[in-house]
């Protein structure tokens, strides 16, 4: 069993490097943090000075370049209207064979489709971390850009005025670290007592969620709130806000199984209520961040986000927060899950390589394991061993079931065999597997 094993090892890796000498792996690609931003970081804390927008002023748009990301910031609601990864093409869409039959056998089953162009996570009719204050059906505040090379602007909606930056992190190890500071003004003589905003709202695809979702990259309105991830799946029945939990949200924003566009407060607090808002014709589902439930006369209230725009890298999340790690979902088993990824890029650090880092990992947890599927092969054979007379005594006793039992313990006692020593330490090693 073991010569098996060992050799099964030398020919994997013969196999392996045979592969990397005819087809080596392409030149990696410098890092977008390295690339110039497209604007100029502010300093922290600046707001533009307050401009009241013209009614029915034409969107103005700004470019922010920044880890493999292209997003857009829109003067209407200062949110992000897409966000591109340019690096990265669109990903392969599954259509699982029984979708297809629960479907009516709908046109030719097509099990793989490649969309083309880049991967995104927010469309171009997006509004990501837009802004407001009032009802949350209203639109977004509309903002008049700051200029200079500064993203953000001012607006105002009744009497509150709303001003905001964007700007990329100046911390050279976040690459996809962002910073949005917003201001609400009660520029009024009275209490302002309807919820200031900051919401998270795409064309995200219906049925998201359930079976379906194991053989999709469908996006959807996410948050972290009191430590339990919650994520908006479902839409067919959302027809108004609904508050998703009485909870501190601690982050917020839009995710796919693969890259994420999140905010995080500058610390927990607020709700989160799940809406649905109609642009034209284009309906966008997601997420009201509640920063306040109203504001006094002549008062201000301010927030500023940690934003993260990029893939879903469990390092990169966590340089930016430490709370983002949790949106990368490595379901029931997350701790084994995590422990082994350390391991595989612990590995990859010393090889350079994922595909010999994974015949590493995968060697060392048969290595680890080795004891526990020796004992249930030793147990397997020691079972097979007494087999005839098992055989026997069922014969025999078939119509004593007492006698049956007593002597069947009797048997594993003296051929010191255990009936479950075969399966469970086996069952032991599902959670690594």
């Amino acid at each position: 069993m073991e010569r098996r094993t060992l050799l099964f090892v030398v020919l994997s890796l013969a196999i392996w490097y045979g592969w990397m000498l005819l087809f080596p792996p392409p030149e990696p690609v410098p890092e977008a943090s390295d690339l110039p931003a497209t604007v100029e970081a502010p300093a922290p804390g600046v707001v533009p000075a307050p401009v009241v927008p013209e009614p029915d002023a034409p969107e103005q748009t700004e470019a922010i370049q920044k880890c493999h990301t292209r997003s857009t910031w829109s003067s209407h609601g200062g949110g992000l209207a897409s966000v591109t990864f340019d690096d990265y093409h669109a990903p392969i869409e599954v259509t699982p064979i029984y979708s297809w039959v629960m479907s009516g056998f709908s046109g030719a089953w097509e099990p793989y489709s490649a969309p083309e162009g880049p991967a995104e996570i927010v469309g171009g009719n997006g509004a990501a971390f837009a802004l407001g204050a009032g009802e949350l059906t209203h639109a977004p505040v509309a903002l008049t850009p700051a200029g200079a090379g500064v993203v953000g602007g001012a607006g105002r909606i009744g009497p509150i005025q709303i001003e905001q930056t964007f700007r990329p992190a100046g911390d050279a190890e976040k690459p996809c670290h962002f910073v949005m500071d917003v201001r609400w003004t009660n520029t009024g003589s009275a209490a302002f007592t309807e919820p200031l905003w900051v919401s998270a709202h795409d064309a995200l695809p219906e049925g998201g969620g359930g079976m379906m979702s194991r053989y999709t990259n469908q996006a959807y309105a996410v948050g972290l709130i009191d430590g339990g991830l919650w994520s908006l799946t479902e839409y067919a029945e959302l027809t108004g806000p609904t508050l998703v939990d009485d909870g501190t949200v601690q982050w917020f924003g839009i995710m796919d199984r693969y890259f994420a566009a999140l905010a995080v407060p500058s610390e927990p607090h607020g709700q989160l209520m799940q809406t649905r808002l109609q642009q034209g014709d284009t309906t966008l589902d997601g997420v009201h961040w509640i920063a306040a439930d109203g504001l006094a006369a002549g008062a201000s209230h301010t927030e500023s986000f940690q934003v993260y725009l990029g893939e879903k890298n469990l390092d990169r999340l966590s340089l930016v927060h430490p709370d983002l790690g949790d949106a990368v979902e490595l379901g029931w088993f997350g701790f084994f899950a995590r422990m082994l990824l350390w391991m595989l890029k612990l590995f990859q650090a010393g090889v350079g390589n994922w595909g010999l880092a994974i015949i590493l990992l995968t060697v060392t947890v048969k290595v680890v394991f080795f004891p526990l599927t020796h004992s249930a092969f030793k147990s397997g054979q020691a079972m097979q061993a007494i087999q005839p007379e098992l055989k026997r005594l069922r014969e025999d006793l078939k119509d004593n079931q007492e006698e049956l039992n007593r002597r069947t313990i009797e048997l594993f006692r003296e051929n010191k065999v255990n009936p479950v020593g075969g399966c469970f330490p086996m069952l032991i090693q599902i959670p690594v597997f």
